[in-house]
């Protein structure tokens, strides 16, 4: 719905299998939002960890976007038990599907080169981050729990539905800078 909104559209389809109708903006009002441009001088900005960082649509304002544990607390806010995780792997996300939890994924969405960057939160807290940051929904999985093959995903930049991505592609994706990338939420 928004520029930036990849996590929280992601969670809506995941509220949505649910039965919960919501909105993008309502659910970045959850995760916590303060649309405030990256101080860059200083170089302080807020903890994507712990909301929204910059602004969801303002092509004037720098925006960043949410990490996982972000998410994960905004999908108690509806009643559901969730939880983020870090470094999970392909058997890890296709447990959860054969266990009928889609998972929520970060990863990119354009191609190389790809740029980590840092800032400081107001607390003084080192946060790393990258450009091209991008969440989905994996809601399908061919193979077993513990040899899956590939998965089908959700792109809520796209509006692709049941994409076809190989184990591999998949996890190529979300191990490229390790726990930095490879964060999942699980909304039971």
């Amino acid at each position: 719905e928004y520029k930036r909104s990849c996590e929280e559209a992601s969670l809506r389809m995941v509220l949505a299998f649910y039965g919960i109708e919501t909105n993008d903006m309502e659910i970045v009002e959850r995760v916590g939002y303060n649309p405030r441009p990256w101080d860059i001088k200083n170089n302080i900005w807020d903890d994507p960890n712990k909301m929204f960082v910059g602004s969801i649509d303002d092509p004037n304002k720098s925006g960043y976007g949410a990490f996982a544990p972000a998410i994960a607390s905004a999908a108690k806010t509806f009643g559901h038990d969730a939880e983020s995780y870090l470094g999970v792997s392909a058997q890890f996300i296709a447990e959860q599907i054969y266990n009928s939890y889609p998972v929520i994924v970060w990863g990119f969405f354009n191609t190389p080169p790809f740029t980590k960057y840092s800032w400081k939160t107001p607390e003084g807290i080192k946060i790393t981050a990258y450009r091209g940051e991008h969440a989905r929904v994996v809601v399908g999985v061919l193979g077993d729990p513990m040899n899956p093959v590939g998965f089908l995903l959700h792109d809520p930049l796209t509006g692709e539905k049941d994409v076809y991505w190989s184990a591999s592609r998949l996890m190529t994706q979300m191990n490229m800078f390790g726990n930095l990338t490879n964060q999942a939420v699980v909304v039971r």
